[in-house]
């Protein structure tokens, strides 16, 4: 049983808490400024499309876990179980969402690569051999050992904190940075083909805001890395919900983008997925 002391109170428990909020706050504000690009590209267009289920999953599923963590991280528990029940409940919204943002980005990649069957089945292979298994079995074994602090034997916090300098929620991190890398310098590649053989504005722009997005999230997965290794005292849960709001946001600027009927008559010859 972890029992904290007043320094770990002030130095895990309230920087958890302000991820939460800094989370909800970049959430919040974020959809309240693309409301009407939402209502334009999104809610008049045809809405059972697969871009359209993809897009409102990825936009509305983080506010359940970021909701869902600021009550639990506000609130005092009785029982390991019922942290335990939480957490598996928050793990699997939060995996389900970073799922579908990372659909969305290979997606993007698929189509920039001319629906490539060889990008195809290399990302298929990556995500079906590598991340997918290690990420399951991280998360198994990360709440098989959760272990949450007491702050007297009948009241707990929710929060179990990361143990050791090299953990399972590290390994998550490892794997996500992986993929993320593999998915980046395919972009990258094909950005810098399309910079010297095409015009279209249009295209030039696909492919600079993919390389950023992308790069975006490359830097969060290493802060998020880097955090699980030094700073102990906080669960990963902060971690993935920070970085699972960020994708989030900037999937949803990839479907505005590619969506966007000003843009789409600029001499677009190449066909993208989600379109329409």
């Amino acid at each position: 049983m972890n029992t904290p002391d007043a320094a770990w109170l002030g130095s895990g428990l309230q920087p958890t808490r302000i991820i939460c909020l800094i989370s909800a706050a970049i959430l919040v504000l974020d959809h309240l400024c693309s409301l009407d690009r939402e209502v334009n590209l999104i809610w008049k267009r045809r809405l059972g499309s697969f871009a359209t289920i993809l897009f409102l999953i990825n936009r509305y599923i983080p506010y359940i876990y970021v909701f869902s963590s600021l009550e639990e991280y506000w609130t005092i528990h009785h029982s390991q179980d019922a942290c335990q029940h939480r957490d598996i409940a928050n793990t699997v919204v939060v995996a389900t969402g970073l799922t579908v943002s990372e659909m969305i980005l290979c997606l993007r990649t698929y189509a920039i690569w001319n629906r490539s069957s060889r990008i195809l089945g290399t990302l298929v292979g990556a995500a079906i051999c590598v991340k997918v298994p290690l990420v399951l079995l991280a998360l198994y074994r990360m709440l098989k050992d959760v272990d949450y602090n007491h702050i007297s034997p009948a009241e707990i916090i929710c929060i179990s904190p990361v143990l050791g300098r090299w953990s399972w929620e590290t390994l998550i991190f490892v794997v996500i940075l992986f993929f993320e890398t593999l998915i980046a310098t395919l972009t990258m590649i094909k950005a810098v083909e399309v910079r010297q053989n095409s015009s279209s504005r249009w295209i030039l722009k696909i492919h600079h805001m993919a390389v950023v997005y992308y790069i975006y999230n490359l830097l969060m997965s290493i802060v998020n890395l880097i955090g699980t290794v030094w700073l102990h005292n906080m669960g990963m849960q902060s971690f993935a919900m920070l970085q699972g709001v960020l994708q989030s946001v900037l999937c949803n600027r990839v479907i505005f983008l590619v969506r966007d009927p000003s843009d789409l008559g600029v001499g677009t010859s190449q066909t993208f997925l989600m379109s329409n």
